[in-house]
């Protein structure tokens, strides 16, 4: 039990590390097809490479993290798999990756936006069959970006 305990220690400590230094930025957006975001990570975080899920999302107001605007009449957002992303190395977030409820940030009307990067980090599961599944490591939490 004590073991199970560090654990969720340790992951909880990781996502507050991550919330923490990724905070929103307040950009100019302007019509433009070659728009996009890089997202990445500082080793002073996260020492190991990543697996998982990068996610964009803009708000047009400051009143809370964009984050906490997603929903299904929220702010847009966007989001793409990533492998053995390394500290200090970036992915991409551009047109062709799909958002909601925005499909591309290629629809992004003009204006100013404040921006939040996030990332959601998979755990490596190996099952009995042989087939590895890559998946947030659920500790009866839920999913909650907060």
């Amino acid at each position: 039990m004590k073991n199970t305990k560090i654990r969720l220690s340790v992951f909880f400590l990781m996502m507050l590390l991550f919330m923490l230094f990724i905070s929103p930025l307040k950009i100019r957006a302007q019509t433009s097809t070659d728009l996009k975001f890089d997202i990445s990570f500082s080793s002073d975080v996260f020492q190991k490479e990543i697996t998982g899920r990068i996610y964009v999302m803009i708000s047009r107001t400051d009143n809370r993290e964009p984050r906490f605007q997603v929903g299904e009449t929220g702010v847009p957002f966007w989001g793409k798999n990533v492998y053995g992303l390394k500290p200090e190395e970036s992915a991409e977030i551009e047109k062709n990756v799909f958002g909601y409820p925005l499909e591309s940030i290629s629809d992004i009307p003009t204006g100013e936006y404040f921006v939040q990067g996030f990332v959601n980090i998979y755990t490596q599961f190996k099952r009995f069959d042989g087939n590895t599944l890559w998946l947030h490591n659920d500790q009866w939490e839920g999913q909650r970006w907060n």
